[in-house]
């Protein structure tokens, strides 16, 4: 009997141990992973808005503008994210990244790279409301009619936001309207789901959803 109490036991103390191995092994991965992406002197010049360090970093030629980070992220692409409550403050960065794009790109980013998400620089200035960056992005020009893991474009993800803004350039450069995602829907669509939830966006998504019936 204590034989048997003595085998479950180290089977139990084993069992934790491979489990606490495990999660700390992920745990250090996905760190690593952060680490990645903070480390990187340009995105770390992009994320703090100083357009003369970046400069300065692109012109050195001591890094590659096409290299990716833990989840496939060029600077490019980081230059147009942003997660931002406040749309003071995504107005804000958006001047501030802007300048940046055609200076990444006039060194060799690639436009249409897109990450492990099969999003590209466009769609996710488009999903972040980045309206001067998505210019910039455009004029570079940035391909309007690809399509991420859920068929999404540009468009959609604009719509899905309220970002009325970006959402008259992507209008104006072409963008299709009746395009539809996994789930079937269109940007319309996508606006009107939006609008119905209500939030800090209403206005926004009023005017999307002007934009997209004209």
């Amino acid at each position: 009997m204590n034989k048997i109490k003595t085998i479950i036991i180290d089977g139990i103390i084993l069992f934790a141990a491979s489990t606490a191995f495990v999660l700390l092994a992920d745990l250090i991965f996905s760190q690593l992973k952060d680490k990645e992406v903070k480390d990187n002197p340009l995105v770390t010049s992009i994320n703090q808005g100083k357009l003369d360090e970046l400069k300065k970093q692109i012109e050195s030629k001591e890094y590659d503008l096409a290299q990716v980070d833990g989840i496939g992220r060029t600077s490019l692409i980081r230059a147009a994210y942003v997660n931002f409550n406040s749309l003071e403050k995504t107005k804000d960065t958006d001047k501030e990244r802007a300048p940046m794009i055609p200076l990444l790109v006039s060194h060799g980013a690639p436009v249409d790279h897109v990450d492990e998400d099969d999003w590209s620089a466009l769609m996710w200035a488009s999903w972040s409301g980045l309206p001067l960056v998505t210019e910039a992005l455009l004029k570079a020009n940035a391909d309007i009619s690809l399509t991420g893991g859920q068929g999404n474009t540009a468009l959609t993800l604009a719509a899905s936001r309220g970002n009325d803004d970006v959402i008259e350039l992507l209008l104006k450069a072409g963008a299709d309207k009746s395009v539809e995602n996994k789930s079937g829907k269109t940007a319309l669509d996508l606006a009107e789901e939006g609008q119905a939830k209500g939030g800090n966006r209403q206005s926004r998504y009023l005017r999307t959803i002007e934009l997209l019936n004209d």
